[in-house]
């Protein structure tokens, strides 16, 4: 059986369905910071449907996921429960594109990252981002069709895909006593890497 929630009921969706609660009860410290996992989830989004049969729940409409550090945005974000029914074994993000970020350590900048498919496999702290793929980390940026990068261990691999290129670029250390840029006025930024417009 699913429902589907107007917008003006989300927040009850949000605090009382077993789904919901699942993400911060049940789930282990699975989140890149420690202190993420502690943090209250934050969803927004225009509709959102619940199918408790099958244990899944569908955001759709300018969806934004918080929790900490960690952010995704997308036009619709899919989270589907473990089948043992303890815990969220999954949450996908699809959108034109959707986006991720996420702090790894507590002094290393985040992680950005954009495509037109997230899927963030919970037990297995992996990110699959697959079509039009824009990874930002510290040390490089990354592009291409399919990767997968493991939240814990920082590995990233690249899926080869027929008729399609990788292409990695590799930051310099910033100098000791480099010139700061100097940083474009809001007016003059035409898209922000995370705002949430699709």
């Amino acid at each position: 059986m699913s429902h589907r929630t107007k917008p003006k009921n989300l927040l009850k969706v949000a605090l009382y369905a077993p789904l919901y609660l699942l993400l911060f009860i049940s789930s282990p410290p699975l989140w890149a910071l420690e202190s993420d996992r502690l943090q209250p989830v934050h969803i927004e989004s225009e509709y959102a449907t619940a199918d408790y049969k099958n244990g899944f729940t569908v955001y759709s409409g300018k969806v934004k996921l918080s929790q900490g550090s960690l952010i995704i945005e997308a036009d619709e974000i899919t989270i589907r429960r473990g089948k043992d029914g303890a815990g969220v074994s999954s949450v996908v993000a699809i959108g034109k594109p959707a986006h991720f970020q996420q702090q790894p350590e507590l002094k290393k900048p985040p992680i950005h990252a954009r495509a037109n498919q997230i899927t963030y496999n919970v037990p297995k702290e992996t990110l699959e981002l697959q079509d039009d793929v824009h990874i930002d980390l510290a040390e490089s940026t990354h592009q291409g069709s399919q990767f997968q990068y493991n939240i814990k261990t920082q590995v990233l691999n690249a899926s080869g895909v027929k008729g399609s290129r990788v292409k990695v670029t590799f930051l310099p250390p910033a100098a000791p006593h480099a010139e700061k840029p100097t940083p474009t006025p809001p007016s003059e930024i035409k898209e922000p890497l995370l705002n949430g417009d699709t």
